[in-house]
């Protein structure tokens, strides 16, 4: 494991030969997608300016149009990796950024909600609090700081998107 770039895919290689690597890929790809719709799905029905995101197809009983932009989104950042030299890590650099970021708004909403109503009761209660919120913070903080000083532009791209 030390030495693998790519742990899951290297154990399906030795255990399920090709077909279990090609199994982990597609696992892989339906599971980011699928979540990353729900995620624009609800951004959609959240923000105004992103309403047709929010729609929901009675038909197909799904977001479709969240599904379509997350497709767009992935087959951008797969066309980036493929006309890149370094293809896989390329990518990487663009959205650390972006993973890094949305775990401090994450760790910083903590903190706002348990401020606006304290009295609100809560059906999980964070461990260590304020501790344990604070060094997530602090730690994404450096690592949102850490991925835009060593990517430069293609962080900043990233973000905006």
């Amino acid at each position: 494991m030390a030495t693998s770039e790519v742990v899951a895919g290297d154990l399906m290689q030795v255990t399920l030969r090709e077909g279990g690597v090609v199994l982990i890929e597609v696992l892989v790809a339906i599971s980011a997608v699928m979540s990353a719709k729900a995620t624009n799905y609800a951004l959609g029905r959240d923000l105004s300016v992103s309403g047709a995101l929010g729609k929901w197809k009675k038909r197909t009983s799904s977001p479709v149009n969240a599904f379509l932009v997350q497709v767009a989104i992935s087959l951008a950042l797969v066309c980036l990796g493929f006309f890149t030299c370094n293809g896989f890590e390329t990518i990487v650099e663009y959205t650390a950024s972006v993973f890094w970021y949305f775990l401090l708004l994450v760790g910083i909403a903590l903190f706002v909600l348990s401020r606006k109503d304290p009295n609100l009761e809560r059906p999980f209660r964070v461990p260590l609090y304020p501790v344990l919120p604070l060094v997530c913070c602090l730690t994404s903080a450096y690592l949102f700081y850490s991925s835009l000083m060593y990517t430069g532009f293609g962080a900043m791209v990233g973000i905006t998107v």
